[in-house]
């Protein structure tokens, strides 16, 4: 794990010292994301195992605007999704092409202007070898659901349990009914 930190970290410094000696640095977007993250035994599992707790979902997103940008919010605290960095970076170049089909929205509204999408961020494991079924979650605003495979769903109230420890699914059965709907 460390060895893949240094790694990561070796190569993100050689693509900046690219970009700097090219005299680029104050007019590059340079965006640095991640696939997954990584479990420490949070919830009883190890690396990027298929489970969809939020060790594994929340990634980093970082971008470095270039020199001459202002009013951008440092720290985004609304859930986005990397599906959000095509149609954020076409929208950050004035690329409008109708044929450009995206899931995702752009984020400058959330950057620059504060604004948090009203939308719901999903996430999914590849099927299970056991069951064939895949572990799905919906995250909207600070509450997820999980449901994995043929399980019970659990319910997270992310402002009050961030670490995912609270599971209050059966003392909320109304809202876990209701994102459980939109989950499916």
């Amino acid at each position: 794990y460390d060895q893949a930190i240094h790694w990561t970290d070796r190569n993100v410094g050689a693509v900046a010292d690219a970009v700097r000696a090219l005299g680029l640095e104050d007019r590059t977007l340079i965006v640095i994301a991640s696939d997954h993250g990584e479990a420490f035994y949070e919830h009883g599992q190890f690396l990027h195992r298929p489970v969809l707790y939020n060790e594994v979902l929340r990634i980093p997103l970082v971008m470095k605007w270039p020199a001459d940008t202002d009013g951008y919010n440092p720290v985004v605290d609304a859930p986005v999704s990397l599906v959000d960095l095509g149609p954020t970076l076409l929208d950050g170049l004035g690329i409008d092409d109708p044929r450009a089909r995206f899931q995702g929205v752009s984020l400058l509204p959330t950057i620059f202007e504060g604004l948090t999408p009203n939308r719901a961020v999903y996430a999914t494991t590849a099927p299970s070898s056991e069951t064939g079924r895949r572990g799905l979650a919906l995250q909207r605003a600070q509450t997820k659901i999980i449901r994995s495979g043929e399980g019970a769903p659990q319910l997270y109230v992310l402002s009050l349990d961030p670490q995912e420890q609270q599971d209050k699914a059966r003392s909320e059965p109304v809202r876990t009914q209701l994102l459980l709907q939109e989950l499916l």
